[in-house]
């Protein structure tokens, strides 16, 4: 069993609002701007660290170190070496939306799904974003049905652009290339809206060739059959499902193809209907993601 030290805890207070203006009083905000650069919204971890070290000193106490947004590299290191597809989820379950414990959240959906959890922190993550990346798939296939269109490449923005293993996997899933960046886009977006309130670009055009010039874009290419003589055996294996041999798609989409079919197939006996002509919230998300 694993060891209850190993997993992080997420800090999620209600009240982080009423302490922003003590904290900046402690520390000043010019020099917190220069020392961080923070961004002063009430729901900046600095301010859930005060709310939290207020209303559960005992918890903080606890903590041996704060794994901030950097050190996230370890956990996406272990998730790369992780089983492929040894547990799926739906993204857009509700179960998923903001529960007491997602780890917790998690393991009971696989339960009710007839899945086993993968294996550490490391498995968990993967499983975490191998489900964003299907539900990515899934919203891609929806927008192209629903606009007549065939989409050729894929832009994914803000923070979690940063993840190299979401960026390839995304590829990978999607057959498309992947362009990550830039990273603070709603702040670029609220740039925009206000340099072209002013006069300083022309149009919406000129912005966004602003900012291609600014920012330089990371490229993920799929990686196609290397993916999937990677994936297919293992996912074969967890699963005890048998790869079609008469499948007229590209090579890339096999693995996740099957995965998703696993998930609509677990989720139908336990799920209510959805319209079909509504995207899930988090679908919607995605679909602004790639369109934008």
């Amino acid at each position: 069993m694993e060891s209850r030290s190993r997993w992080p805890a997420i800090i999620a207070t209600s009240t982080p609002r009423a302490f922003v203006e003590p904290t900046l009083g402690l520390l000043g905000e010019q020099s917190l701007y220069r020392r961080a650069g923070i961004q002063l919204l009430h729901f900046n971890t600095l301010f859930q660290l005060a709310a939290w070290r207020h209303s559960s000193p005992e918890t903080l106490a606890k903590a041996r170190r704060f794994a901030m947004i950097p050190d996230f590299g370890p956990l996406t290191q272990a998730a790369t070496s992780a089983v492929p597809f040894r547990a799926l989820v739906d993204a857009d379950d509700q179960a998923f939306f903001q529960p007491a414990s997602m780890k917790q959240a998690l393991e009971a959906w696989w339960r009710k799904m007839g899945q086993s959890a993968p294996e550490g922190p490391g498995g968990y993550a993967r499983s975490c974003l191998e489900g964003l990346v299907l539900a990515f798939r899934k919203t891609l296939e929806q927008i192209e049905a629903i606009r007549g269109i065939k989409l050729q490449r894929v832009h994914l923005v803000g923070g979690g652009s940063q993840n190299s293993l979401l960026c390839q996997l995304t590829a990978d899933a999607t057959g498309l290339p992947v362009y990550a960046g830039p990273i603070e886009a709603s702040a670029l977006g609220n740039l925009i809206v206000q340099a072209r309130s002013l006069g300083w670009v022309s149009d919406l055009a000129e912005a966004r060739r602003l900012v291609e010039r600014s920012f330089p874009l990371v490229e993920y290419q799929p990686r196609g059959d290397t993916l999937n003589k990677a994936s297919v055996p293992r996912a074969q294996r967890a699963t005890g499902t048998r790869a079609s041999r008469n499948r007229t798609s590209s090579p890339v989409s096999t693995p996740w193809a099957s995965s998703w079919a696993r998930v609509l197939a677990s989720a139908a006996s336990t799920a209510p209907m959805r319209s079909k002509a509504a995207l899930p919230p988090r679908a919607q998300v995605s679909a602004l993601t790639m369109l934008g």
